[in-house]
């Protein structure tokens, strides 16, 4: 190294070459963000199916046991909350304590902490962005009944869940593998609307967003497809619905979870020769043959 007036020389960056150096960091990050983001959504979505495995192997045990499915609720006096599907199946969730300190599920619903206020994780998503309880101190569940194709479940609607429902294995008509149990409910993240799921049951014996608030069940029909109404409140926010990219997934009769697409074919329920491939699988004992979905 050449030596001038005692001392070396010492060259450092330019600015130019620094700016130059930023520039590059700057596009490798933009380049790895969404991969590192797709990275996360994929296991947020692999645990968000594991969790729906967990709750269709429960319904299966609850029949193996009951000889039955649970109902989607019991519907008690006028004007008080009854507890849903999702409290029943506790035992064979591993939440046997929490189902002895309910005592008996056909009582008015409690939100104490030791009953419905309990968070259970695997009655939640992880991509959810709503909040862990209800302001009425209701813990939330991001995975609600199949209710059938019509909206208020007073009624048998061809669902896998009703009001005092007893469905048995031999009523999926259709076959296990073509009828969906439950799946997933998502909102915009209000923990006061009147539409935020919950796992414990239903507010005035209602079950679905139509109808009431604290949902259990949740229907489909043409007016509320897949994702349909994240961002509304109320009444609007029935659909199943997931902040999944483009679609939800679903727990079949079989045991077996699905992501559906969210531009699945739904159809119309005026006619079950109208029903899409939506409708198809909402529908247990329609008779109709489904493809790929």
């Amino acid at each position: 190294m050449a030596v001038q007036n005692g001392e070396s020389r010492r060259r450092g960056f330019t600015l130019v070459e620094l700016l130059v150096v930023i520039a590059i960091i700057g596009v490798l990050i933009a380049l790895l963000l969404p991969a590192v983001q797709q990275a996360r959504e994929a296991a947020r979505r692999n645990s968000c199916s594991n969790n729906l495995k967990q709750i269709g192997l429960a319904l299966h045990n609850h029949h193996d046991v009951q000889q039955k499915f649970p109902p989607g609720y019991i519907a008690t006096a006028k004007d008080s909350s009854t507890y849903g599907w999702a409290t029943y199946i506790l035992p064979y969730m591993e939440q046997v304590n929490l189902y002895e300190a309910i005592g008996k599920p056909t009582s008015v619903l409690d939100s104490g902490v030791n009953k419905g206020g309990a968070i259970i994780g695997a009655y939640q998503c992880p991509s959810s962005i709503m909040k862990d309880k209800h302001e009425d101190g209701f813990a939330r569940s991001n995975y609600v009944g199949n209710g059938g194709q019509a909206n208020g479940l007073s009624s048998d609607y061809g669902g896998f869940f009703a009001d005092k429902s007893k469905f048995k294995f031999r009523d999926m008509v259709d076959g296990t593998s073509n009828t969906i149990m439950a799946g997933e409910a998502e909102g915009p993240g209000d923990d006061a609307d009147p539409g935020f799921p919950v796992w414990s049951g239903t507010w005035h014996n209602r079950v679905s967003y139509t109808n009431g608030r604290l949902a259990t069940v949740r229907v489909g029909n043409e007016a509320n497809p897949i994702n349909g109404g994240l961002t509304a409140t109320g009444a609007d926010r029935s659909p199943f619905s997931s902040r999944h990219p483009g679609g939800a997934q679903f727990v079949f009769a079989d045991g077996s979870s699905h992501f559906i697409a969210e531009t699945v074919e739904v159809g119309t329920n005026d006619a079950i020769a109208n029903y899409g491939v939506y409708l198809r699988l909402l529908v247990r004992n329609d008779g109709l043959v489904i493809g790929d979905y």
